[in-house]
């Protein structure tokens, strides 16, 4: 068999059959097979569009490698598929765009099962790390040895969820299981709270995160940083999201409507409320492996019809595991990330012992103005005289 990538489009021609297109595949080993479907096919967008024995169903053999590609979805032709299938619990997943020779390359040339061996092996022993934190970090850790690729982190305001999952990065960047990490947030003030935590981070005694690996930023304002602190930001190199290689490692946080506006252009932008616009961002050509894992903070936040349209095709364009972290999951959130595969709540932390536990307090209000002046809306409201503690007419 020839070393390139053949396609094949199901009950149109034989399966085998070559398709133009594929010269600059050629070069790699005959691992991946991208396949085309007519639209009119059954496939459900829940089911691979192959056997999980790595086959075309009623095919003979197995492709070399044990890696298939995938086919449009035939409810509109737009969704690709992608199934690795050198691991049983492997599921087909749809992806933006058809995976690079670059990024097949890289993907063959990692043990994936290996990296999530060292995150079993090594304990997570971090000395300022509370019980909890250490759950939701196993909890996150077995659902990526369990091959889930979207999952959700659900833990009490107040609960160090920063810290929680700064740690979690460390770990997935030293096992290999993540080298290229995508911090997402929605404000930039937020973004430069969590440059600070990472950067101020120890996960091993006497270093600090920055110093063991990259960690990038967009460009910031003087007002989304304290009058007393330092504004020295790394801002990513371009080449790292247009080129992205497998010797890199490193951090970038980012916000969404920056993002998106690297991917789709100025036209799809939404405000990202009193916060200035980033003047500076440019439509890029970003391949969808450029990133390993995505977190997305703050991932409850409530957006419009269009803002939350923007915002899934925004995390739907890479090919990452994807770590929502939120203390309040709405229902958008639950239905994208599926999976709250740790839950810390408020009141678990109260009898705890990390969160107190708040009273209401009753509050004792001035006069308030007669029914007959509240229901007549030409009365003009009551003044309050702060002095005399009273309502004057």
């Amino acid at each position: 068999m020839r070393s390139d990538i053949r396609c094949t489009s199901y009950g149109s021609a034989r399966f085998g059959d070559e398709v133009s297109g594929t010269d600059r595949f050629s070069g790699l080993p005959p691992f991946s097979v991208p396949a085309v479907m007519r639209v009119r096919s059954s496939v459900s967008s829940s089911a691979s569009p192959f056997s999980p024995e790595g086959k075309k169903p009623g095919s003979r053999g197995r492709a070399p490698g044990g890696v298939w590609g995938g086919a449009p979805n035939p409810a509109n032709g737009e969704v690709i598929w992608f199934h690795d299938v050198r691991h049983g619990l492997n599921r087909s997943r749809p992806i933006a765009e058809f995976l690079t020779p670059q990024a097949l390359r890289e993907m063959l040339g990692r043990d994936f099962e290996q990296d999530c061996q060292w995150l079993t092996d090594n304990a997570n022993r971090h000395q300022r790390l509370r019980p909890y934190q250490i759950e939701a970090n196993d909890a996150t850790e077995q659902a990526i040895t369990d091959r889930k690729r979207q999952m959700l982190l659900a833990m009490a305001t107040g609960t160090g969820k920063t810290f929680t999952v700064v740690n979690q990065v460390y770990r997935l960047m030293k096992s290999g299981v993540g080298r290229r990490i995508l911090f997402l947030v929605d404000r930039r003030a937020l973004a430069a709270q969590a440059v600070r935590s990472f950067a101020s981070f120890e996960p091993e005694p006497g270093l600090k995160f920055n110093n063991i690996y990259e960690v990038y930023s967009n460009r910031f304002h003087r007002e989304d940083f304290g009058e007393d602190e330092k504004f020295d930001p790394k801002v990513l190199p371009q080449s790292y999201l247009l080129d992205p290689q497998p010797g890199h490692a490193f951090v970038y946080v980012c916000t969404i409507q920056r993002m998106a506006i690297n991917l789709f252009g100025r036209e799809r932008m939404f405000s990202p409320g009193d916060e200035s616009a980033d003047d500076d961002a440019d439509h890029l050509d970003i391949p969808i492996h450029a990133f390993d894992v995505i977190v997305a903070d703050e991932c409850h936040r409530g957006y419009t019809t269009a803002e939350l349209s923007l915002w899934r095709s925004t995390l739907e364009h890479f090919d990452a595991i994807k770590i929502g972290l939120t203390a309040t999951p709405a229902a958008h959130t639950t239905a994208y990330f599926k999976d709250i595969v740790y839950r810390y709540t408020y009141e678990q932390a109260v009898r705890d012992g990390f969160l107190v536990d708040y009273d209401a307090v009753k509050i004792k209000s001035a006069d308030r103005p007669s029914c007959a002046d509240r229901c007549n809306p030409t009365s003009s409201p009551p003044a309050f005289d702060a002095s005399a503690e009273s309502c004057q007419a």
